[in-house]
């Protein structure tokens, strides 16, 4: 059975106090055998021809009073109770664990659960895997950034998680900095990191990439590009610059219902002008 901190200091105090409460009970003087004005000295009736007083006083055995012996074995067992509680008390420090739980889509240091000496100062630090991102950390249920230290002055619980970012489908993108239009609709196609996406109803398509909670967009054939991060994992937000016609601004994109499908053919989704064409046309 592992016994908590205040239950090893509160049987070292027991000990203590014991030892202490022995010696103190072996020093106390034993009480006189017979109380003031119990004499066991008569004097005797007579004539004077019978001893006297004095004479039948001294007549009787003196009493030896033996002394106690010094109690090397208490004093012995003594100093080892007093040792023992104080390197409970004050020399050895007690353990305590650190629960780690490290969610899928999550990397970093500890991994792995572990004990440490008390008032052990613990580094941790924690980032996601590809295509994952929005770490989430918690000690003992209360967030805390995805890196720091923790201090070990009692069992503790450190949880990591991560959301799933797969891009993959289809996004609603609302941006500012072209004036009447403003929104358009984006499909995704490849992996979890990085893949291609067309534009419905028009002819632009490009590439994306995701590292961690970051997302890129690059358009085909123009320099214009989207970049952000994942702030849930059905919406993202960001900046985007088209440099060659002077437009740049903020977006969001707000992930779709899944009833949005690429065709096969890729005739219906980009069979219109590209953007920049509209824009010109205007």
């Amino acid at each position: 059975m592992k016994l908590t901190e205040f239950q090893r200091k509160s049987v070292s105090l027991v000990v203590l106090f014991t030892f202490l409460a022995l010696l103190h009970f072996w020093a106390t003087p034993a009480p006189a055998s017979t109380g003031t004005g119990n004499s066991t000295a008569t004097i005797a009736p007579g004539d004077g021809s019978g001893p006297g007083f004095f004479e039948e006083e001294s007549a009787q055995a003196p009493v030896i009073k033996k002394s106690k012996k010094f109690p090397w074995l208490l004093v012995g067992l003594g100093a080892v109770a007093v040792g023992v509680a104080l390197y409970f008390l004050v020399i050895k420090k007690p353990n305590y664990k650190l629960n780690v739980s490290l969610g899928v889509g999550c990397t970093g240091t500890p991994a792995a659960s572990a004990s440490y000496k008390k008032g052990t100062v613990v580094t941790y630090d924690y980032k996601p895997y590809a295509g994952y991102g929005n770490v989430q950390v918690t000690v003992d249920g209360a967030a805390v950034p995805n890196s720091g230290t923790i201090t070990m002055d009692r069992d503790k619980t450190l949880s990591v998680s991560a959301e799933n970012l797969d891009i993959r489908g289809t996004w609603l993108f609302s941006f500012t900095g072209v004036d009447g239009f403003e929104t358009f609709t984006m499909i995704c196609s490849g992996s979890r990191t990085s893949g291609t996406w067309i534009m419905v109803g028009y002819s632009d398509t490009g590439n994306y990439t995701v590292d961690g909670e970051n997302v890129a967009f690059v358009f085909n054939g123009t320099p214009w590009t989207f970049n952000g991060k994942f702030e849930t994992k059905d919406q993202m937000s960001g900046t985007h610059v088209w440099a060659a016609i002077g437009v740049s601004g903020t977006w969001t994109a707000i992930r779709q219902a899944s009833s949005t499908t690429v065709d096969p053919a890729g005739r219906a989704l980009h069979s219109g002008p590209s953007i920049l064409q509209k824009l010109l046309n205007r």
